[in-house]
């Protein structure tokens, strides 16, 4: 009698020992960790003939003389043509950026462009960060300057988040200092939340996070009762 019941347990027991078992081996759930700061791209051409910051080119275009002008290089990378708009040219060599020119002015304004380009001017050469390289970030909410922002990497160390936010302008008037956050995408596309506490980076009683490639701050405003 004792062994009839044993054989009739023991399926149940098996069960039992086998959920068990898979409960164990299961661990944790993925931990969720932030990616890391993302290094700037790499620009391979040579600085002596890499378009910069501040380079002032001249635009020539044969089929229209309206679009005819000398350019400087904006903050963000890019030159502005009226009737174009802008045009990122930062970063590449005079000959390519000649190529991008025609191809946004065939877009919409002549189906086919010859264009020619020449840097008249240019900060990359006479500038001791030349060989610097560029880390582009975007500031919104309580800044002074917000939008995209193209700053120099200091030489041997990263860029603070902070130290980018007062270098891009700094912060406004009704900043909530203590609840600045950013947004890094990781490699899947995902994009996290990290806080920032800027006003201990400010009373030097924090370290100063560094800032990614691409990553966006986040300074939201003080809420005031009444």
């Amino acid at each position: 009698m004792i062994r009839k019941l044993f054989l009739l347990l023991q399926p149940a027991v098996l069960a039992v020992a086998l959920l068990a078992g898979v409960g164990c081996s299961g661990g944790p759930s993925p931990s969720g960790d932030v990616p890391a700061a993302s290094a700037p791209p790499i620009v391979k051409q040579s600085q002596s003939n890499t378009i910069g910051i501040g380079d002032e080119l001249e635009v020539f275009v044969k089929e229209d003389a309206v679009f005819n002008g000398t350019y400087r290089v904006r903050e963000r990378g890019d030159i502005i043509i009226p009737d174009i708009g802008r045009i990122p040219v930062a970063g590449m060599d005079v000959e390519s950026a000649e190529r991008r020119v025609e191809s946004y002015i065939e877009k919409g304004q002549i189906k086919n462009a010859t264009v020619i380009l020449d840097r008249t001017s240019s900060t990359t050469k006479k500038s001791p960060l030349s060989g610097a390289r560029q880390m582009l970030v975007y500031m919104t909410g309580a800044v002074v300057k917000p939008g995209q922002h193209m700053l120099t990497l200091p030489e041997g160390r990263s860029l603070g988040v902070y130290e980018a936010i007062l270098i891009s302008g700094g912060l406004g008037r009704f900043a909530d200092e203590q609840n600045v956050y950013i947004t890094r995408v990781d490699s899947k596309g995902i994009r996290h939340r990290i806080p920032v506490n800027t006003r201990l980076i400010r009373q030097g009683s924090s370290a100063d996070p560094a800032i990614g490639y691409g990553d966006v701050v986040v300074v939201p405003e003080k809420v005031f009762g009444f």
